[in-house]
Order: C-alpha cells, then structure tokens, then sequence
C-alpha cells in the first residue's frame, strides 16, 4: 500500500501542475471562449483544429525522448550524456520545421481549408517550438524527482497564459473602445488566445534555463542509434494517438457535405461537448505523468507486476467516479459551461468513456515500454488509426457529428483489448478484470437508470441532487472496500 500511496502522492503533485491548471483553464475559459464565439460559433471548431495541429506538432518533434529519457538515464553508458543528444536533436528539428512552415506558411492555411489565418498559423509554429524544447527538461525534473518545482513552473505558464486572456480579450476591450473589436471579430478573438498562449509557454521555456544551457557543446551521437530503434515506434504511437483523440474536427472538416466554413459551424456543438469530457481526459493525463516514471521505477521490483494490477483497479475506480458525476449532473454542467452549444450534449458519456478507455489502454500498455517492446505498439496504433480513418470515411458523411464520438470510443476500447492481449503475450499481469469490468457495468447502469427514476418521481433539484450524490458515495465506498478484502485475500 506504501507505494500506491507512492503513486497517489505523485498523482496529486502533478495533478497540482497538470489536473488543477487544466481545471481552472475549463472552468474560467470554456463558459468564456463559448460567449465570445457565440456569434461566430465556428471560430469554437477552429480553435480546437488548430490546437489539434499544435498537439499534432508538438507529439511529432518530441519524438517521445521522454519516455527514452525515463528509459536510457539510469544506464551507465547513457546517463551522462543522453539529456545533451536528445535536446540536440530536437533543437535541429526544430529549427528545421521552423524554416519550413515560414515557407509554405500560404499553401499550408489552403490545405488545412483556413480563412486566412496566416498569423495565427506563426504564432501556433512558435508555441509549438516553445512546448517541445520545454519537454524533455520537463522530463528531467519528474525523473530527478523535481515535482514540486515542476508543478510551479507548469502552474504559473498556465496562469500567465490565462492572465493574457483575460488582458486581451475582457479587460482591454473594457478599458478603452479602440480594443472594442476584440470580443466580436473571432479572427482577433483566436489571435489573441494563440498570443496569451505563446506568453505562458515562453515562460516556461525561459524559467527553465538553467536545465537547456548546457546542450550547446560538442555533439557526442555515440549510442544515439540505439534510442532512435527505441523512439521511433514510440513516435508512430503518439502521431495515432494525437489523431485518434483530437482530430475529429479535421475529419469533420473534410468529410462533412458543407464548404470549411459550414462545417465548422456545425461541428461547434460537438467541439463544446468535447470540452466538457476533458474533465476525464484530465484525470487520466495527470495520472500518466505520474505512472510512467513510477512503472519504470519499481519494474525490477519483485512484487511489480501485482502493484501494476492493482494499480489499474484503482485507476477504474477513480475514473467511473468521474463518469457518473459528469453524466448525472451534466444539464447543470451544459447551462454553466456551454449554454448556446447543447445540441451535442447527449454525446457526453460516450466521449467519457472513450477517454477512460485511453487510460485503460496506458495501464495495460506498460509491457511494451518495460520489454522494448515498441515496435508492436506502433502496430496497434497503425491499425487503430487506419480504423479511425476508415469509419470516420464511411459514417461521418451518413451520420454527421455523432458519428465521430463512437468512432473515438471504437477505436480506443480497440487500442485496450489488443494492448491488454500483446501485455499477457510478452508480459503477463493478473489484471483484475472482473472488478475492472464490474465496477464500468455498474457506473453505466446508475449513469442511465437514476436519471430515469428521478424523473419518474418527479423529484426537485435538491432531492434528486441528494439521491446523485448518495449514489456516488456510495459507489466509491463499495468499490474501495471491494479492493482492500481483495487486497487482504492476497497477502
């Protein structure tokens, strides 16, 4: 239990850098965004594509050195040195993708079917640039155990990001009507959020100094072939994984009947509803950041694999507590943060789960990174992505938006069954998937009946929010009680 307590205090520090300024982000800046982009609600879609393409940017010039990071750095052959080569390596890749983008900055607004939006593509490169040399002494600080100081760093980049927000787009229109334009042109509205960004990132990239500067010497590219065998299925991995969760905007985009413009504004809603699932998404990225470093920490451990079995049945437990306090409260949730943008908000639970079973698929994922495994990872996330590509094909010009929720909820419980399958192939964990299993049935059926039967005893919104809140409790108590019998039962 120690070192579940281990995990559970690294959860809550990351959490602190990742979970809370995600938190503060939706709740202060999605009723925002979705207010000023109400007359121009297809400015909501853009926004999330070009994000989508940031993220896109942002997972290919990482080249996961993180996780190689994590890896290498405790070998004796690697740890003076693979910081310095990896940060190399990006830095060139980046200068490189810089000069592109500035070159073909126009042919690429006309393919990604953007209204002119030149500028903003810049500002995107740049924050792109900023986030990746930022990464890997990111990495360092979690592996060095630095969680404190990166949770200030991650806390203040995201509150100077929000502070600009609201300077460009609240309080400068407030002050002085020559700024008045801001708030009803959502060509401004979007450059300036990008802007806001871009400030927030290059204080990250300038407070982390100290851990950057000491990549300029002579480049040392002995065993670097070694970490490029180990990345570059790690790269496919994340590309299909980028794609999967934050590219149905594009698909839309292209696949829907309408001109770019028209499709944008019909995939408002969706994007809207999109943000509202963030809240697991959330969850389950403050997790990762915890897990991996922490599955690598423990892997020779003589009791690993029972800790990563029970790690999962935690991970559950957290998560349909997520699931049903968003589904049961979601009309409460769609009038504070997307009034104007219900028309996808029955598309909730399915975006919930989908982004559950992510953290699903990561839990069972950890034999590929602990055996080297990578290459058949890649495999899966080639599949899952040419899935992705095939349905989204097929259904979304037959069946619009909603489409593109189940697509993402396919494709991710695809992803999760073939990595639990290859982990019991290459290294098997007694996963406990009968109380896995047990606890989502249970989570689904209060998410559909308690509404249900609250309706049907026509209940006020305080009675019928006691009975949700009940529920939940209760829900959490039986679970965790569950674990520790089975806990005993082992020991």
């Amino acid at each position: 239990m120690s070192v579940l307590k281990s995990l559970v205090k690294e959860t809550v520090i990351y959490g602190l850098s990742y979970s809370l300024v995600r938190v503060l982000n939706f709740i202060l800046l999605t009723p925002f965004l979705t207010t000023l982009f109400r007359d121009t609600k297809g400015f909501l879609s853009i926004h999330a594509d070009i994000y989508f393409y940031i993220a896109l940017g942002i997972a290919f010039l990482t080249y996961r050195m993180e996780t190689a990071y994590f890896r290498f750095a405790k070998e004796d052959d690697f740890k003076n040195k693979i910081f310095i080569q990896a940060s190399q390596f990006i830095w060139l890749s980046c200068a490189a993708f810089v000069l592109l983008v500035y070159v073909f900055n126009s042919q690429l607004n006309a393919i990604l079917k953007f209204p002119n939006l030149e500028s903003h593509i810049l500002l995107a490169v740049w924050i792109i640039i900023l986030d990746v040399i930022c990464s890997l002494p990111f990495a360092k600080l979690r592996f060095d155990g630095k969680a404190k100081e990166y949770a200030i760093i991650k806390v203040l980049s995201v509150l100077l990001n929000l502070l600009f927000v609201f300077l460009f787009l609240y309080f400068l229109p407030k002050w002085s009507s020559e700024f008045s334009y801001f708030k009803k042109d959502g060509n401004a509205i979007l450059y300036f959020l990008l802007l806001a960004n871009l400030l927030g990132s290059l204080f990250s990239f300038l407070y982390l100094y100290k851990e950057w500067k000491s990549i300029f010497t002579k480049p040392n590219w002995s065993g670097f072939s070694k970490i490029v065998d180990y990345i570059w299925p790690l790269i496919i991995v994340t590309i299909a994984y980028t794609i999967n969760q934050y590219g149905s905007t594009s698909f839309l985009k292209y696949l829907l009947p309408g001109t770019a413009i028209e499709n944008f504004n019909y995939s408002a809603d969706f994007n809207a509803a999109f943000r509202l699932a963030v809240i697991m998404s959330i969850f389950v990225t403050a997790f990762n950041y915890a897990a991996e470093p922490f599955f690598f920490r423990h892997q020779k451990d003589l009791d690993a694999k029972s800790k990563y079995a029970q790690v999962s049945s935690y991970f559950t437990i957290a998560c349909c507590v997520i699931l049903i306090s968003t589904c049961l409260f979601r009309d409460l949730a769609a009038t504070l943060f997307l009034s104007g943008y219900s028309g996808s908000i029955h598309l909730i639970s399915i975006l919930l789960l989908s982004n559950y079973f992510v953290g699903l698929a990561s839990n069972f994922s950890t034999w590929y990174k602990l055996t080297d495994r990578t290459l058949n990872s890649a495999m899966i996330s080639i599949i899952s992505l040419l899935l992705t590509f095939g349905l989204s094909i097929w259904l979304i010009p037959k069946y619009g938006v909603d489409a593109s929720a189940w697509i993402l909820l396919i494709c991710n419980i695809f992803i999760a069954v073939c990595s639990y399958l290859q982990g019991q192939k290459h290294y098997p964990i007694d996963y406990p998937l009968i109380r896995i299993l047990g606890y989502l049935t249970v989570s689904l059926i209060l998410v559909v009946s308690l509404p249900l039967l609250i309706n049907f005893m026509h209940l006020n919104f305080i009675l019928a929010s006691l009975i949700k809140f009940c529920a939940i409790g209760a829900f959490l108590w039986i679970s965790l009680t569950i674990e520790e019998k089975s806990k005993l039962k082992t020991e």
